[in-house]
């Protein structure tokens, strides 16, 4: 099952009725909604899933969640907001904390459907470097969430307090459930 994807099992930004590419940009979620087809694709081939029973459906959703760890994850272990999905190249190397929480969202989803080892993993790897970068208490701020992190430095490229942190917030709460990390207990701790 290839369709929509490229042969790096990435979503296309946009496809034409026949599966083929009509805008390789994908990304995450973020404002500009039409790049953020990744963590959409991924929560509804799950739910496509739970709903036929057919496992080609779970399997492609593993085959994207590994592809986005493998060839998007920078040395910070975040992955950047928008890029192309055939050649891989970023394009906006910030990410939203939204657009985290909910690519730590189809992870996290997926794991509680199969209890895979790799993606529990992922899920450790990701939620702390979520937490560690955009928590400004992690990097010596004064305690809020910051509205965007750059993923190759790993540290806040916009100064602004996020008031739309509760999508990583709840995401951490189930990483937490599953790595057995208490990131609520330190945001409050903070």
């Amino acid at each position: 099952m290839h369709y929509g994807l490229s042969k790096k099992d990435i979503p296309y930004g946009a496809i034409y009725p026949n599966g083929t590419a009509a805008d390789t940009n994908t990304g995450l979620p973020s404002n500009d909604a039409e790049d953020g087809t990744v963590s959409i694709t991924i929560m509804g081939l799950l739910r496509t899933y739970q709903a036929t029973g057919k496992p080609v459906f779970l399997d492609k959703s593993r085959d994207i969640l590994q592809s986005m760890w493998k060839n998007k994850r920078t040395k910070y272990d975040l992955i950047p907001t928008t890029f192309d999905s055939v050649n891989l190249r970023t394009i906006n190397n910030n990410t939203q904390l939204y657009a985290t929480g909910e690519l730590l969202k189809a992870y996290i989803y997926y794991y509680y459907l199969t209890h895979d080892p790799q993606i529990k993993s992922i899920i450790a790897d990701y939620s702390t470097a979520a937490y560690d970068s955009s928590w400004s208490w992690a990097k010596g701020g004064k305690g809020y969430f910051v509205y965007r992190v750059d993923v190759d430095k790993g540290r806040p490229s916009l100064q602004l307090l996020e008031t739309n942190w509760h999508k990583l917030e709840m995401s951490l709460i189930y990483a937490g459930e599953v790595t057995g990390r208490n990131y609520p207990g330190r945001v409050y701790q903070d």
